[in-house]
C-alpha cells in the first residue's frame, strides 16, 4: 500500500472528500511509514494526495 493510501485509510475521507483531522501522532503501527522526517514526499503540494483533493490548486 503507498503512503498516499495509508493516510486515506486513516483519515476515512467521505463522498465530498472531507476527511477527519489527523495527528502525526497517529502516525504509529501500520501507519508508521507516514511519519514526516525531513521529506514528506508523499504530502506536498505538488503530490498525487493534493492533486485528488484540491485539483484547482494545481494549475
Amino acid at each position: 500500500m503507498t503512503k498516499t493510501e495509508l493516510f486515506l485509510v486513516l483519515t476515512k475521507p467521505n463522498k465530498n472528500s472531507f476527511y477527519r483531522w489527523v495527528y502525526n501522532t497517529k502516525f504509529i503501527e501500520d501507519y508508521k511509514n507516514l511519519q514526516l522526517g525531513n521529506v514528506g514526499s508523499w504530502c506536498r503540494a505538488s503530490s498525487s494526495l493534493t492533486k485528488k483533493f484540491y485539483p484547482q490548486d494545481n494549475n
